[in-house]
């Protein structure tokens, strides 16, 4: 796995070098779609503590 990658429930978020970011390989710009990455980045911490 990348350094700048994390997979949750068969989920693939990418930070690109751009400040872009990548899910399943698509590029998110939607603001709702932004919101679905935080929440998924919050289940993963959740589940890291």
């Amino acid at each position: 796995m990348e350094e700048n990658q994390i997979t949750v429930d068969d989920t693939v978020i990418e930070a690109l070098e751009n400040g872009n970011v990548l899910v399943n390989g698509e590029r998110i710009e939607d603001i709702n779609d932004i919101e679905d990455v935080l929440n998924i980045l919050i289940k993963a911490v959740i589940s890291i503590i």
